[in-house]
């Protein structure tokens, strides 16, 4: 099917495959692969500074870094860009959340990391989202 031309005031409007509006990345076959590789990217990069400064900090404080650094990634129009169960792409962005949260409390890479979401009284993002 060729593009549709558009003009407005004799301006024709091009057309994108991907624009950013109020910070989401929107795809123009609504998928949100790109958005949520975003995010994990930016998480990611919290992560490590976490990493880099937990045995300085107490776990209260970690928590808190937690919640204003990476939280607002996860919160952030997670009703629109987290879609349904079936998401795979949400998994990228669960792992990483197990691993903060075992950055928060000093845990081990292989620790079973439920447990750690009921200590800290956290949602995971599936609980987050898909409410």
């Amino acid at each position: 099917m060729p593009d549709t031309c558009i003009k407005l005031n004799n301006v024709t409007i091009s057309r994108v495959y991907q624009t950013k509006f109020l910070g989401v990345l929107i795809q123009s076959n609504l998928k949100w692969n790109e958005h949520i590789s975003s995010i994990a990217n930016k998480i990611s990069k919290v992560i490590g500074i976490i990493n880099k400064i937990k045995h300085t900090l107490s776990t209260d404080h970690l928590k808190l870094l937690y919640q204003s650094l990476i939280q607002p990634y996860l919160n952030y129009c997670c009703i629109v860009w987290a879609g349904h169960k079936k998401n795979t792409s949400l998994t990228t962005l669960y792992k990483l959340q197990k691993r903060s949260v075992r950055v928060v409390l000093l845990r081990s890479y292989h620790d079973h990391s439920e447990p750690f979401f009921r200590e800290l009284k956290l949602l995971s993002i599936y609980q987050l989202c898909l409410k």
